[in-house]
């Protein structure tokens, strides 16, 4: 189950990096004014998360394989 849930985990951090990147394209059709300094902040946070999900991905996966080593 833990390299499940890592998969998820990274899963979710590469959707909310990719939905976060695409939304200048559907802003201008916002009522609200775009702010582009605060798209270009989520953009970086929603980028820092994911190589910190592949990253515990990347150990979970390794973990699996080294205790299925020592069988």
């Amino acid at each position: 189950m833990e390299v499940h849930d890592a998969a998820r985990a990274l899963i979710s951090a590469a959707d909310a990096f990719v939905a976060a990147y695409r939304e200048p394209t559907v802003l201008p059709q916002a009522e609200e004014p775009v702010r582009l300094d605060d798209v270009r902040e989520r953009v970086a946070g929603r980028r820092a998360d994911v190589p910190a999900c592949l990253s515990t991905f990347s150990a979970a996966c390794r973990n699996v394989l080294l205790r299925q080593g020592d069988s």
